[in-house]
């Protein structure tokens, strides 16, 4: 009995020590330092000041690399666990199967869900330098119960597979099973269950939070059923009170997800729209601006940049009227603003100045190819049009062709009220398939 007493003390030391002696300790802070410049430093910048397309970067990066690694992970230390005679501890003691197992693995998803944090507080502090924006605590939640859910799946195998294969085919199948169907969606209804959410919610889109709940619920219930698998707790099993509820929840909360059909371009995001909180603001020449709450601060940064474009193009009749966040709606003509990656003045109103001079055609079916002209080359006219309008507002206009070039000296040479008229009339043009006419001289 002494050498029982002994293996227990070593099995199910507590806490912090269970931490230092895990495989843990020795995978995940390493792992830490090459996520941290993959998810960090090399976060792409168009993400930055937007929390929720941050946290679905970091949840990625969180469920494809640190989960399947704590998938392994806890596949080897319970097969170490049973190799060291945990089993025995089982058999001749009273400490309970759960609780064995829970002390083996326990420390590997402490060690996941630590990586997991630092991670994902490191790309919000980055992003946060650019604007602070909050993601939605269900990515979150969400993240930690897949985690969870592959370390339980880690721990069932190492308690049945054979020891030296149990972390690989855990690793694998749980990839293979899993992440690649969900990813690369060979399988809706693996994908809704297994949700690798590789997309981006702002500003025109918000994370369905009723639906990323229940599918937090189930991934919960998930790592739970299979933790209980991995510790073969008889005692839990010979008590229907107790496992029949767990059944019933992870079939009550799968079989919503299954069942609902698809009308959102996403299954876990939605569209925003007019009934979202948003502010609007008054712009020049009777414009309007309007965002989402979330990014209202940007207001005056819009209103700017609009009263840049607007005294370069403002009485054009394709200049919008109304500037406004993907899905909110405002006097025609409206221009969605959907690139927030750092807006400032300048690039707001190039966006607005490209979105004048870029009609669109009136019937695709009929205008196969954009129609081209001698006059400027191999470039095409939306492009030209596009030059103009931003070298009327004194910025950069981009590379030219030399025809190009040309003609935007001879324009500049023009008043801006006989070029505004040819410019009506040639977007017109262009729109209807046609070649424009040449400018005035």
């Amino acid at each position: 009995m002494s050498s029982i007493r002994v293996l227990i003390q070593e099995q199910t030391a507590g806490g912090f020590t269970e931490m230092r002696r895990s495989l843990g300790a020795k995978i995940f802070p390493p792992l830490l330092a090459g996520l941290w410049f993959f998810s960090v430093v090399q976060l792409p910048v168009d993400l930055l000041g937007q929390g929720n397309n941050v946290a679905l970067y970091v949840h990625v990066v969180g469920v494809i690399i640190i989960g399947i690694t704590g998938s392994a992970v806890a596949a080897w230390e319970t097969t170490r666990a049973r190799r060291t005679g945990v089993g025995e501890l089982e058999r001749s003691s009273a400490v309970p199967r759960s609780a064995v197992t829970l002390r083996v693995v326990a420390p590997v998803l402490a060690w996941a869900w630590l990586t997991y944090a630092a991670v994902q507080v490191a790309a919000l502090v980055r992003s946060f330098s650019v604007r602070v924006n909050w993601p939605s605590p269900t990515v979150i939640v969400l993240t930690l119960a897949f985690i969870a859910a592959l370390v339980a799946w880690g721990a069932l195998c190492g308690s049945f597979l054979p020891p030296p294969l149990a972390p690989f085919l855990a690793a694998g199948l749980a990839y293979l099973g899993a992440i690649v169907q969900s990813v690369y969606s060979y399988d809706a209804n693996v994908a809704r269950l297994f949700p690798v959410l590789q997309e981006r919610w702002d500003p025109a889109m918000k994370p369905d939070v009723p639906r990323l709940v229940l599918v937090t619920a189930w991934l919960a219930i998930l790592a739970t059923i299979l933790f209980i698998g991995a510790a073969r707790d008889r005692q839990f099993l010979r008590w229907p009170t107790r496992w029949v509820p767990l059944l019933l929840l992870v079939v009550a909360t799968a079989v919503p997800l299954l069942a609902q059909p698809v009308k959102a371009e996403s299954f876990y995001g939605q569209s925003r729209d007019d009934r979202d909180p948003h502010q609007c603001r008054d712009a020049t020449g009777g414009g309007q601006i309007c965002l989402y709450e979330a990014d209202a601060s940007a207001l005056p940064t819009f209103a700017a940049g609009y009263a840049i474009a607007f005294k370069a193009a403002g009485t054009l009749p394709t200049f919008p009227k109304t500037v406004a966040a993907g899905g909110l709606h405002g006097p025609a003509p409206v221009m969605a603003y959907e690139n927030f990656e750092r807006p400032d003045e300048s690039r707001v109103a190039a966006a607005i100045l490209d979105y004048t001079a870029s009609p669109t055609y009136s019937d695709p079916q009929t205008c196969p190819s954009p129609p081209t002209s001698p006059l400027i080359g191999d470039d095409d006219w939306s492009h030209f049009f596009q030059a103009l309008l931003r070298d009327r507002a004194g910025m950069p206009s981009g590379r030219q062709s030399a025809g190009s070039e040309v003609l935007l000296e001879r324009l500049s040479k023009v008043e801006q009220t006989v070029q505004d008229r040819w410019l009506t009339q040639a977007i017109a043009d262009y729109a209807a398939c046609k070649a424009p006419s040449p400018p005035p001289t």
